[in-house]
């Protein structure tokens, strides 16, 4: 009963006094992720935007636009985990 106690205890300090967030990245790393997002999240729109215009939604836009809002995804999770 006490490892469990002390298991709690232990898992309560952790989350509230900032030894779950890293914050190990400089400044320009976090900016560099961010933009990243960001140039994945527009890219992806254009490619959507150019298949509807063109209409032509076809196999390859959609493979890109998926693509791209992975790569957009994989960048804001690692932005969000190690600077947010």
């Amino acid at each position: 009963m006490k490892k469990v106690l002390l298991g709690l205890v232990i898992a309560v300090m952790m989350t509230g006094s900032g030894y779950t967030k890293s914050n190990d990245l400089p400044e320009r790393y976090c900016e560099f992720l961010k933009d990243q997002a960001f140039f994945y999240t527009e890219l992806g729109y254009v490619i959507r935007e150019n298949a509807l215009k063109n209409n032509l939604p076809n196999q390859d836009a959609m493979d890109g636009i998926k693509d791209n809002i992975k790569s957009a995804h994989y960048f804001a999770v690692t932005w969000s985990a190690m600077c947010d």
